[in-house]
């Protein structure tokens, strides 16, 4: 009689205890996946808080106020009002096209250019800009025609390059080949950089010949 009214325990529990042992398995295999879960989790939030490459690239440009980009095989002339002119010099009847860029007289406290993949082009900047920067520029001349006294020049990866330039600051990084006809206030700042010369002629009457072409 007692033990109808009491079984014995691995008769009356087996299946609560092979119930609980179920239910402490899905346990662990739920806390071992969690942290595989917030790891993953972690690493989304990482990905979608870092900057695109394009929406990065378009706020770098953003600061600049004129811009000239991926030219090649021409004579590209600034004028001090902004306004661009590119006349390709590859062709027998040159073809020439404008771009209106925002006036630098208009910002001086701010205006900058930015001249960018250039290559075999001879280029003729000017106006007055409180910084002028330079990337990826190849077999070219380049001829700042108004000192940046109070700013700063920056050449960054230019190679076989000879630019005509006075600043209060001259920022070479990652260049080579490059010929310097430079009045410069402070000392260069020069780093990565190979086969650079410096001619301190800028002020020349050679280069105020090439000023008025």
């Amino acid at each position: 009689v007692r033990e109808r009214i009491c079984p014995k325990e691995k008769f009356s529990f087996r299946r609560y205890r092979a119930a609980l042992l179920k239910q402490q398995q899905r346990r662990d295999s739920k806390e071992e996946k969690e942290p595989k879960k917030n790891q993953q989790q972690a690493t989304n939030n990482i990905i979608s808080n870092e900057e695109k490459p394009e929406k990065k690239e378009r706020r770098n440009i953003a600061q600049y106020e004129g811009i000239v980009e991926y030219v090649s095989d021409s004579k590209v002339v600034v004028q001090a009002d902004g306004k661009v002119d590119v006349i390709n010099t590859t062709n027998d009847a040159a073809a020439s096209s404008s771009e209106e860029t925002k006036p630098a007289t208009v910002a001086k406290e701010a205006s900058s250019f930015l001249m960018r993949n250039l290559k075999n082009c001879n280029v003729i900047l000017n106006g007055v800009y409180k910084s002028v920067h330079f990337i990826q520029v190849e077999y070219c001349t380049i001829d700042i025609t108004t000192p940046i006294l109070q700013g700063s020049i920056h050449v960054t990866s230019c190679h076989n390059t000879t630019l005509y330039c006075a600043s209060n600051q001259l920022r070479i990084h990652d260049s080579s080949d490059v010929d310097f006809h430079v009045f410069v206030k402070s000392g260069p700042i020069i780093e990565d950089c190979s086969k650079i010369k410096f001619y301190g002629d800028y002020f020349s009457n050679h280069h105020c010949r090439l000023c008025q072409v």
